[in-house]
């Protein structure tokens, strides 16, 4: 094996043509490097190979929303070959954004926050990413909507993000009308950003009346409360007001033996004995907001 270039010179080479081939001689200073070369982006990663690695293998476009140089190599080619099906988003988008998607049935068998629209509905392109909660502020959606665009199917389109809302359009085949909208999936469109997007989180909580047994008298009671604006199929008069208040306030304290209540809201107390106690041992509670519901027994 030849160690240098000087050593292939023929035998009557000069002095000068000696010394240029010492100096154009790369393979001495870098011999013991080459075979390095082959672990170099495979099974190691030097921190100032990152950004050229980055590049070499495609993955610039998408590093941004991973955030780690190093993560992106990692999980990038995996991510690559599984890119343009459910898989990417699924699998990896969600996770280097901090998301947690919910498990949504797909009607073959399999579930995944990647909803896609049935084989032989009019949108089949559209789907829809399924959150298990409203994400902590807007710049992490925008962020969510960029790596799943790099990573959907050429041929579909994002159509909504949900999380803590979702209501779904009226399907005369599958849907109650108090259990849907007339129109079209919940959700509002924000500028700038494509998709509609449909989040929300529960405020509230289930209420003890208070009501128990004694003496053989047993009490029960319930409550409902909900918006005015919202129309209701099931509770609501086309051509009348409001059945129930926006703001429903429940009070059992020293006023009376009876709950102050809505009558369409309020079910009678059976005929039986007032416990035997004092007012003292009712406390006062107010339910506000949206819709809410309780009872004891």
């Amino acid at each position: 094996m030849v160690d240098t270039l000087e050593a292939v010179l023929p035998p009557n080479s000069t002095a000068l043509e000696r010394s240029l081939a010492e100096v154009m001689d790369t393979r001495a200073p870098l011999s013991p490097q080459i075979p390095r070369l082959g672990t170099i982006g495979t099974t190691e990663f030097p921190a100032d190979w990152l950004p050229w690695l980055v590049i070499h293998y495609g993955l610039d476009r998408i590093a941004p929303y991973v955030g780690d140089l190093l993560r992106t190599l990692i999980e990038g080619r995996p991510w690559q070959r599984v890119r343009g099906t459910p898989s990417a988003t699924e699998d990896f988008v969600l996770d280097w954004l901090g998301f947690v998607g919910l498990d949504v049935p797909d009607g073959y068998g399999g579930s995944g926050p990647i909803e896609e629209e049935r084989v032989g509905d009019v949108k089949w392109w559209l789907y829809q990413i399924a959150l298990a909660e409203a994400p902590d502020g807007l710049n992490n959606v925008v962020r969510l909507i960029g790596a799943d665009d790099l990573s959907r199917n050429a041929g579909t389109v994002l159509g909504r993000i949900y999380g803590g809302y979702d209501i779904r359009p009226m399907r005369l085949d599958m849907m109650r009308l108090d259990g849907a909208l007339l129109d079209d999936w919940s959700g509002v469109y924000l500028d700038g950003i494509k998709p509609k997007l449909s989040f929300g989180g529960m405020h509230g909580e289930e209420v003890d009346f208070g009501v128990h047994v004694f003496g053989g008298g047993i009490g029960q009671t319930s409550g409902t409360a909900r918006f005015e604006e919202g129309f209701v199929l099931d509770r609501s008069a086309l051509d009348g007001e409001a059945l129930e208040p926006s703001v429903v306030a429940i009070q059992a304290s020293l006023s009376g033996e009876t709950i102050n209540l809505a009558d369409d809201v309020l079910m009678p107390w059976p005929n039986a004995p007032w416990p035997n106690v004092t007012y003292s041992d009712f406390e006062p509670f107010t339910i506000y907001g949206g819709y809410n519901g309780a009872s004891s027994n």
